[in-house]
């Protein structure tokens, strides 16, 4: 079996579209419809097809000609691919479809990908068929589609990365002993704002609300000096802590870089050409938050640094109001940023309570969540007061550790846990007397729907009116599962 791969180009659109026109394919098809024109179709095909860094398409070959493709697109929220096929009328019924699902498959799987999952229209036989000999089965029904399942890698638990966001809270306190408490509450990351007043905001800026006091006088009031950046980078990496910094302008960002795994770009500086192209440059992995940011300014942002060749971003979800009140936040968007843009997401959270949203979007599928964090709630500042604090920020950090494990993979299964007590307990066809062979089988009078325990199991429940009055086809003891 050889491959191709399907790029982003006019010619291979063609192709694809000319497969996809064919009436049987439009007939099994469930995005493609007989009335596309290629001009609606190629602007879509360079959207949809190409989702999966590592995954492009591919063209299915025969003797060097392309005679089908295959596609893959994520599965939302269980770490899998899903999977589609088209062949060319004359490539059907050879078996080139069996053999490519599999190949593709193995491909997914040395990606590191948990699973592979494909929905069927019911009348689309010769695909059920094809997915069957791959090795894959019946999982269930999306709407009126069949969902077909091939497990591959046993996802492991999640790791969500925990930022304690010091922000400038540490200039009412000690940064050092913020990174010390920080690490001993398991937080992965401490991360402070550096920033400069004259690069920030005019200076007629005045009053905001939310901060009650001369913009530009309170920024000056908490400019981090720059020779201070080295030092806190080495307590960081003394205790065993990520150092994390926010640059809010280039010079901040030519501060701060040498000293950091991974850049993070705040909510208001997210539309900074300048700055986004420096961090890009870098390749180094990125988070972005997004309060206050339209879906349209969300797309120009993932799209420039998609362009500018950056490294692996996160999208944070983020309401920018301090503090955030709780029907602000929005947390179903999470999984939505990650359907739409097929890249981690994460939570950068300013609401009051400690622990509600952070663990909501680790529910959600969040893989990473940012606090604001402080000593002491009660100092002033303008951040401290929606602040966590050391304790909260190791009650949170365990209980995000917990949930982790909870989580799962997003299949509905028997899990080995439950295996035991579904063999004793699960519900089937139960003789509740001695039967003879030639007994005729009764509801009630020989036989009931009861759970077996250690005895076998019967026949499912369902089967109960069909066995109602046929006649017992050998000895049964009083117990023993019913099973013709």
């Amino acid at each position: 079996m050889q491959f191709g791969l399907v790029r982003p180009r006019l010619e291979d659109a063609k192709f694809v579209y000319q497969l996809r026109s064919d009436p049987e394919v439009q007939k099994q098809s469930l995005t493609f419809t007989k009335d596309l024109s290629f001009e609606d179709f190629y602007p879509k095909f360079l959207k949809t097809h190409f989702t999966i860094k590592n995954l492009p398409p591919l063209f299915i070959l025969e003797e060097g000609k392309p005679v089908g493709v295959i596609r893959f697109n994520r599965a939302p929220g269980i770490g899998g691919v899903e999977i589609s096929i088209v062949l060319a009328k004359d490539a059907r019924g050879k078996g080139l479809g069996k053999r490519a699902i599999e190949e593709a498959t193995e491909w997914v799987k040395a990606q590191g990908f948990s699973a592979v999952i494909a929905k069927i229209k019911p009348e689309n036989t010769p695909s059920i068929k094809a997915f069957k000999a791959a090795g894959f089965h019946e999982g269930g029904k999306v709407g009126e589609l069949l969902v077909f399942v091939h497990p591959l890698n046993p996802p492991e638990p999640r790791k969500v990365f925990v930022i304690a966001e010091a922000g400038s809270n540490w200039t009412e306190a000690d940064p050092f002993e913020m990174i010390f408490k920080a690490r001993a509450a398991g937080a992965d990351a401490i991360k402070f704002q550096v920033f400069r007043a004259e690069t920030t905001y005019v200076k007629e800026a005045g009053v905001s609300n939310y901060l009650q006091e001369d913009v530009e006088a309170l920024f000056k009031s908490k400019e981090m000096p720059y020779s201070l950046i080295p030092k806190l980078a080495r307590a960081c990496e003394v205790e065993g802590i990520e150092f994390m910094a926010t640059p809010f302008s280039l010079a901040d960002f030519h501060a701060i870089d040498p000293y950091v795994k991974r850049h993070k770009i705040a909510s208001y500086e997210n539309n900074y050409f300048a700055l986004l192209r420096a961090v890009a440059r870098t390749k180094k992995p990125l988070f972005v938050s997004t309060g206050a940011t339209t879906l349209k300014e969300t797309a120009w942002i993932v799209d420039t640094l998609h362009e500018l060749g950056s490294g692996e971003l996160t999208l944070m979800q983020c309401t920018a109001k301090y503090p955030a009140p709780p029907n602000s936040m929005h947390l179903s968007t999470i999984p939505a940023l990650k359907e739409t843009y097929g890249c981690p997401v994460g939570l950068s959270d300013h609401s009051l309570d400690p622990f509600a949203a952070p663990l909501g979007a680790v529910a959600l599928g969040a893989s990473a969540i940012e606090k604001h964090f402080t000593l002491d709630r009660t100092l002033k500042g303008p951040d401290h007061s929606f602040a966590i604090e050391p304790d909260e920020l190791h009650t949170l950090v365990s209980q995000i550790r917990a949930l982790e494990e909870m989580i799962g993979d997003g299949y509905k299964q028997v899990v080995d846990a439950e295996k035991e007590l579904r063999d004793f307990a699960r519900r089937g066809i139960q003789a509740i007397e001695p039967i003879k062979k030639g007994d005729i089988l009764t509801e009630g009078g020989n036989i009931a729907v009861l759970r077996p325990g250690n005895c076998l199991r019967g026949m499912p429940p369902e089967y109960i009116e069909e066995l109602e009055g046929k006649k017992a086809p050998r000895d049964f003891m009083s117990g023993e599962g019913i099973i013709l």
